[in-house]
């Protein structure tokens, strides 16, 4: 084999030098090398996040609060809560069903998985806080607030959706296939 010098342009044209070989039948074999840079000032971005990714089934959170003691929910609350919708989907939560008393207000809401329950209570009760204070009937929320996530994720649910997916992914583990076999 004679060896030459060389050159090769990677995927960008910067220059690579490589020796050149070639072989009995006078093909040339290159082998370019590089230096590889990695810039340690970059954090690795998550591969699969709420914009990339469709959600299996729904994710419902209940929000439920209280005026300050001796004072009351004004009357428009529910209409005021409609009208935020469009904001609280910015935030990707979606409104489903308010429902509210003098004493309280319920509110049901659909919500994307990358929705914290932390983030999720403090920006319903901050957008709607700031539009009944447009509104005109400002409220002064009491601290206690109450959140549940709820969904019914009964044996027969769970049983239903691994029998959808165990047919129609590949597995790396060929046992775990077999013993999934029993569910599909």
């Amino acid at each position: 084999m004679k060896k030459q010098e060389s050159s090769c342009r990677n995927s960008v044209g910067v220059q690579l030098s490589a020796p050149m070989i070639k072989d009995a039948d006078s093909v040339p074999v290159t082998s370019c090398h590089r230096k590889q840079n990695y810039d340690t000032s970059e954090t690795p971005q998550a591969l699969y996040t709420g914009r990339n990714a469709m959600p299996v089934c729904s994710l419902h959170y209940d929000w439920t609060a209280w005026p300050t003691k001796g004072t009351e929910l004004p009357r428009n609350i529910i209409a005021v809560a409609n009208d935020t919708a469009s904001l609280w989907e910015q935030d990707g939560i979606r409104l489903l069903t308010p429902s509210a008393s003098p004493e309280k207000i319920q509110i049901l809401f659909d919500v994307n998985p990358e929705v914290s329950p932390v983030f999720f209570c403090m920006r319903v009760k901050g957008r709607l806080q700031h539009a009944l204070r447009k509104a005109g009937t400002a409220v002064d929320f009491s601290r206690k607030v109450s959140f549940r996530s709820l969904g019914e994720n009964t044996v027969n649910v769970v049983e239903k959706y691994i029998q959808g997916q165990v047919g129609k992914e590949k597995f790396a583990d060929p046992r775990f296939v077999e013993k999934m076999k029993k569910f599909t």
